[in-house]
């Protein structure tokens, strides 16, 4: 992991020419996630909590976009989604110039929102799953995820997601955001060894990150982004 500053980290994997990223903490808003990429623009989504994902080209300032992943092949624009416990991912397709984010919840997890998200690049810009390049930030690390059971039964259910739910009591359990997606990206296509994450959980460092199911407070958003450098 590099901490650049207090107020965003950055994934070493990520760092390819032509691209620019960041998983802001607190103290980094819209306005200082443009200045830091330098963007000509940005665009954010209004976040539902499912599995839409919406292709970017041009920015129209009278539309609302509605979703919870983001892609482009254009340059110069900035793509940002916010969370506060949720899993944001980047995807970075260097051979095409293309990338993506996506918020990833509980819900759009167990929806494949980022395998999804990864079948888009392919149909759209062409994309090669191997080809990709993949981080995950800060989320509510499975120490403190602690979700009932209409939540923790469905992915239990699936041989394929062995280790994603921990520690089953009284109808709760525990959940790791992190490798379910991991899982899911991995059937995909993607390697392995082009995929890295933040090991660290929101609900742990207070100084740090916002947290929902810390302190329950609606609002206190984290912004992280992905753009494409103008060549």
């Amino acid at each position: 992991m590099n901490s650049t500053t207090l107020n965003y980290l950055t994934l070493p994997l990520l760092e390819r020419h032509g691209f620019c990223h960041f998983f802001g903490a607190k103290g980094l808003d819209e306005t200082g996630a443009k200045a830091l990429t330098r963007a000509q623009e940005s665009v954010r989504l209004c976040q539902v909590h499912g599995d839409g994902i919406v292709p970017v080209a041009e920015i129209k300032t009278d539309e609302k976009l509605s979703g919870d992943s983001l892609m482009t092949n254009r340059s110069g624009l900035l793509l940002t989604i916010f969370t506060a416990d949720c899993l944001p991912v980047i995807m970075i397709d260097p051979d095409h110039r293309a990338a993506a984010i996506i918020h990833a919840g509980w819900r759009g997890s167990l929806l494949k929102i980022a395998a999804k998200t990864v079948s888009a690049m392919t149909k759209k810009y062409g994309t090669n799953p191997a080809s990709l390049f993949v981080g995950m930030g800060h989320r509510i690390g499975p120490c403190c995820f602690e979700v009932g059971r209409d939540v923790w039964e469905p992915i239990e259910k699936e041989e394929a997601y062995e280790g994603v739910v921990t520690r089953k009591a009284n109808d709760k359990g525990y959940v790791d955001l992190y490798r379910l997606n991991r899982i899911q990206l991995i059937a995909t296509g993607i390697l392995p060894e082009k995929m890295a994450a933040l090991e660290v959980c929101t609900a742990c460092h207070p100084e740090q990150f916002h947290s929902y199911r810390r302190d329950h407070i609606r609002g206190q958003n984290m912004v992280s982004g992905v753009l494409i450098q103008n060549e």
